[in-house]
């Protein structure tokens, strides 16, 4: 005889023959307390044995080994096993692990019992795919979350003689149905315990179709051949071969690996020059799920179903389903923006006498719906679709292979234009109230504000105009008065805004080859408010003027020095140069350079045709760098030269630059270079730079910084700056069937609080999309579940329903308040008791965890917008540019005849 008891199990408990149960709890499990292990017991003969009374009154003990009595007698009292062993009664016995002990207010010294052996083995959870006929209890976890496999795992309790079978059975990669739901086996780990018969086994589960949905399938029948009788594989453009398909369908494709896909039909196109072309199920179903407004689903063991998103299973919840009584919600989206409140919502005031009526009146249901308004919807800030759509909103189709005729014409260049820099530089800074010294001028430690004006083409500067203003002004621009009895007493103070002005303006004009599109330098020209020599702490300007103003006689000298101390504009000249040679001319590996391109025929074969993109790989060799920008004003000193006294030179200022940069090759196995004196060249290739740099700036240009370097690097010299190809090759005959009049059409998609105007922050492509309604269907369809997934997360648990799939609509009713919700993910889980006995496995459960994410309806708006019309352009046939001239260089170093002072008439 045998039997179960658990507190936990639903239900009452019955009993084998009438015995009690005889259930015991092993310890220490991962079950939380639910394992338990049934005894099985086989009868013995009647065995006479003597009693000792125990440590407590009433109670007498004796001792077993290894064998547990089914009923105990003496002469006139038959013994049976205590139906609760916390509280035993008199006529009761229970079993402590090591002895018996029997409970009798009669004295007794003898009895005799029936007994049986034991073994630990509970029995099989029959109806459970892999353990039929296995003796075992355990826990079963399962998981299934949104567009994801399910998964699971299971922890078994068995005799260790049942280990070798539940390897078996659960080896890696077998199939496992359990519930509805179909696995594979990813895991097996046993833990066997050493105290006693036992042992743990845990096996981890993923989804059957998991396999099967991200493994290669070749697109092309594997039984076709291809008819390859052309002379150059590569030119079989447009051929097809009658042998192979155009298309086939997503669920012909998922059988050739096993797989069923329904809910969900579409052609896909295979190519037909090549065999080896692959895809997944996977990927297919991600090109059209959201174009078909669908979700896939991966939990049944029959197909992979894709479901349409507003179709699925609904359940209805109260608040008397909920297991653990509560409700929980996390709302996780942020609005776009901030969000202003009214005025604060009134409080009803309490009435603390009705807080404890004399007589409690029934609860009156109500029923509301969940406001969501206020909770942020996911949106889109004005995206557009590519220029594929005609008038009537379909996709204009473009062939999918290239046409054999091709040409080559010029290019479209793509030019751009903005400003960059500091925002509003022609207004002062807010922090310079007024000015009070001379500190702030632009030639001391005053501020300035920078803007940058560029203009490119396909992504290369042409031209950039930097503007820089400032503080300029003398003392006596800033000088004002007072009287102090009857003195007129001069003091500093100005209006920043009068005194705030451009103070450089750069013109730098970048230089590159007609033909190659190489950079070969840059020019710089412009002009720079400043002055020979800075004003000190004598306020001379100051004194100077109020001396003329007060009819006083200034000298010459006084005249010329205060010159020195005038702003005036003076030119800016710079300019930069690059040697460029060519890689051929110094490494070997560059006499392989490609400089034709293949051209097909019709029949397959090939011919090869000058390549009007390529351009001699070229680096800079050298490259020189130079800037200027000075005043030069005749020194206030000779005025009082006496005599045969030398003559001063002139007061000056400014800067001046000298940059220079040379390469030197360093020989190698690979380079051109003869006579290395050591023996074999080195392997790798080297070459060293070669740098030296000179400033001159300030007051007689009194501030010199010169510094030179030398660098060893490794590799060649990298290709220098260019611009890219002038040609394009575009298909011929679709050249000559081009619409006269324009076709096409983007679409603009947005949500409130947009509203489809600018700027335009994204883009949609859903490749596999027909019309424009394909991509309203796949953007809803997204935002849908981004709203699902992102909003909000609701979390319950409810009674075990296994027919529950993630993606199925909730809605959670509590006392009168409706939530709608989605299934992002649920739990089952499962506990496997023993049998009852009748045989039938005792599987309890804590029931369903339920993850949940918003359910409500997305709505997007959509405008047409016509694509502008192109304007041709024709062009001659283009000519490569093949250099065949030893040691052809472009470009040039500097001359040296820029402006700069030690030149007669630099100015």
């Amino acid at each position: 005889m045998w039997s179960l008891s658990n507190s936990s199990l639903i239900g009452n408990v019955q009993f084998a023959g009438g015995s009690s149960p005889i259930s015991k709890l092993k310890p220490s499990t991962p079950l939380t307390g639910d394992a338990i292990f049934c005894e099985i017991l086989n009868d013995t003969t009647l065995q006479p044995t003597v009693v000792t009374e125990g440590d407590t009154p009433h109670t007498y003990t004796f001792g077993v080994d290894n064998q547990i009595p089914i009923i105990i007698t003496n002469v006139d009292t038959v013994f049976v096993r205590a139906i609760d062993v916390t509280n035993p009664q008199n006529g009761e016995f229970v079993f402590d692990g090591t002895k018996i002990i029997l409970f009798s207010e009669k004295p007794i010294t003898q009895v005799s019992y029936v007994a049986s052996n034991t073994s630990f083995r509970t029995l099989a959870a029959t109806g459970i795919s892999g353990l039929s006929g296995l003796p075992i209890v355990g826990s079963i976890s399962i998981n299934d979350n949104f567009q994801d496999h399910p998964s699971g795992s299971m922890t078994l309790i068995c005799d260790q003689r049942d280990l070798g079978s539940l390897r078996y059975r659960f080896s890696t990669g077998t199939f496992v149905s359990i519930c509805g739901f179909a696995f594979i086996v990813n895991g097996f780990t046993e833990d066997i315990s050493s105290s006693d018969t036992t042992a743990i086994v845990n096996v981890s589960l993923r989804g059957k179709w998991e396999m099967y949905a991200n493994k290669p399938i070749a697109l092309n029948n594997p039984n076709s051949s291809t008819s390859g009788d052309f002379q150059d594989p590569s030119c079989q453009i447009g051929y097809v071969d009658p042998t192979k398909q155009k298309y086939v369908s997503i669920n012909a494709l998922a059988g050739r690996v096993g797989a069923t896909v329904t809910g969900i039909t579409f052609q896909i196109e295979v190519p037909n020059d090549s065999d080896n072309a692959t895809t997944t199920i996977a990927n297919e179903l991600g090109n059209y799920l959201d174009i078909e407004q669908s979700f896939v689903d991966y939990s049944s063991p029959q197909a992979i179903i894709c479901r349409k998103i507003n179709a699925v299973q609904s359940w209805n919840y109260s608040h008397n389903d909920l297991l653990e009584g509560k409700f929980s919600t996390s709302i996780n989206r942020l609005p776009e923006e901030p969000i202003t409140k009214g005025a604060s919502v009134a409080v009803r005031s309490p009435n603390y006498s009705a807080l404890v009526p004399t007589t409690i009146a029934p609860y009156v249901p109500y029923i509301q719906a969940e406001d969501v308004n206020n909770i942020p919807k996911p949106t889109i800030y004005n995206f557009t679709t590519p220029d594929i759509f005609n008038n009537a909103g379909n996709v204009v189709n473009e062939p999918t292979q290239q046409s054999t005729e091709q040409k080559f014409q010029l290019r479209k260049v793509e030019k751009r234009k903005y400003t960059t820099g500091d925002s509003e530089p022609t207004i002062p800074p807010p922090h310079v109230v007024k000015l009070t010294s001379l500190d702030q001028n632009t030639d001391r430690s005053g501020a300035s504000k920078t803007s940058i004006y560029r203009e490119e083409e396909d992504g290369m500067p042409i031209l950039e105009i930097t503007r820089r203003y400032a503080f300029a002004y003398t003392a006596f621009d800033i000088t004002k008065f007072k009287f102090i009895g009857e003195d007129k007493i001069p003091y500093l103070e100005g209006d920043p805004s009068q005194f705030w002005q451009l103070v450089e303006e750069t013109y730098k004009n970048y230089i590159y080859d007609e033909k190659t599109g190489y950079l070969l330098g840059y020019d710089i020209r412009g002009k720079k408010y400043m002055r020979a020599k800075l004003e000190g702490d004598d306020l001379y300007t100051q004194s100077y003027q109020i001396a003329l103003q007060e009819g006083e006689e200034v000298s010459n000298y006084q005249t010329a020095l205060y010159n020195t101390y005038k702003f005036e504009w003076v030119p800016v000249y710079g300019a930069k140069r690059y040697a460029l040679v060519r890689h051929k001319d110094y490494y070997k590996q560059f006499d392989k350079e490609e400089q034709y391109i293949k051209k097909c025929n019709k029949d397959g074969t090939s011919y090869w045709e000058q390549n009007p993109n390529y351009i001699e790989p070229m680096f800079a060799i050298a490259e020189t760098e130079e800037y200027t920008c000075f005043i030069s004003i005749p020194n206030p000193d000779n005025l009082l030269r006496e005599g045969k006294d030398p003559f001063q030179p002139d007061v000056m200022s400014g800067t001046e630059t000298f940059n220079r940069q040379k390469l030197t090759i360093l020989p190698s196995k690979n380079t051109k270079i003869a006579n290395y004196e050591l023996g074999e060249p080195p392997e790798e290739d080297k070459y060293l730079t070669f740098v030296s740099n000179f400033t001159a700036q300030d007051p007689q240009f009194a501030a010199v910084v010169e510094e030179t370097s030398e660098s060893e690097s490794t590799g060649v010299p990298p290709v220098h700056t260019r611009k890219p190809p002038k040609y394009e090759l575009v298909d011929v005959n679709n050249d000559k069937n081009k619409q006269k009049k324009n076709d096409k059409y983007r679409y603009v998609i947005w949500t409130q609080p947009y509203n489809g105007g600018y700027p335009r922050t994204g883009s949609y492509n859903f490749e596999k999309a027909k019309n424009i309604q394909d991509v309203i269907n796949a953007v809803t369809n997204q935002l849908q579940i981004d709203d699902m997934r992102s909003t909000l997360s609701s979390s319950c648990s409810v009674p075990l329903n296994l027919s529950l799939r993630s993606g199925d609509k909730v809605t959670v009713n509590l006392k009168g308040s409706y939530y709608y919700r989605r299934v992002m993910g649920c739990t089952h889980s499962l506990i496997i008791e023993g049998i009852n006995e009748y045989g039938v496995p005792l599987i309890t459960s804590s029931g369903t965890s339920l993850q949940l994410g918003m359910d409500r309806n997305i709505s997007v708006q959509n405008k047409k917008e016509e694509v502008p019309s192109p304007r041709s352009s024709d062009s001659d046939k283009p000519t490569g540019l093949f250099i065949d001239d030893t040691n052809f260089t472009l470009g040039s170093l500097l001359s040296s005849d820029l402006p700069r002072r030690g030149r007669v008439n630099a100015q």
